[in-house]
């Protein structure tokens, strides 16, 4: 065990895995040199960040509504999305370094839900693609952002319809066509 700044690195024997869970950073003893830097420094971004409690919620809730599909999507979204920020906080020292240890891994992780593994076959190509992508301008939110007081009035102004009422006679104009209904 050494302790660090946020965590507790715990070196696992004869093995080249890497994982946090908590407080936690587990990391195999046949990790050496700038991978074992990049990898936590990468994995101390989840335990900053407290993303075990996510992936616990999701357990749960996989454990409650376990006939539910959109909790498992969910919870393969959730995961994705905390290797991206993980990533994007750990590449801020050597992109390039980052990008090859991503590259160069040999995978050997077993597949465990709750845990925030390093290695993830599926995820790598994702990873480098979201590394790559410039963040969205505040222009472009306020597009979204004017856009739907846009729909919702056209749609006010499209279900609206007129109804007059003389004598004994209801006249309702529709579609731009008249018709005359007599009550009797």
């Amino acid at each position: 065990k050494t302790k660090l700044k946020d965590a507790v690195l715990i070196q696992l024997l004869n093995s080249e895995l890497a994982f946090s869970f908590f407080n936690y950073i587990f990391i195999g003893e046949q990790i050496k040199g700038e991978e074992k830097k990049a990898i936590i420094a990468h994995e101390e971004v989840h335990v900053k960040q407290k993303h075990s409690i996510d992936l616990l919620l999701f357990e749960v809730l996989r454990i409650l509504f376990w006939f539910n599909p959109l909790i498992y999507m969910y919870q393969r979204k959730i995961a994705n999305i905390h290797e991206f920020i993980a990533d994007s906080e750990a590449v801020k020292e050597n992109k390039t370094a980052y990008y090859e240890n991503l590259l160069a891994q040999v995978f050997q992780t077993k597949n465990v839900s709750f845990i925030n593994p390093f290695f993830k076959k599926s995820l790598i190509k994702k990873r480098i693609i979201m590394l790559n992508k410039t963040k969205s301008k505040q222009l472009n939110l306020m597009k979204y952002a004017l856009l739907i007081p846009m729909i919702v009035g056209m749609l006010f102004y499209t279900s609206c319809s007129e109804d007059v009422v003389k004598d004994n006679s209801v006249e309702v104009s529709k579609n731009l066509e008249r018709y005359t209904v007599t009550l009797e």
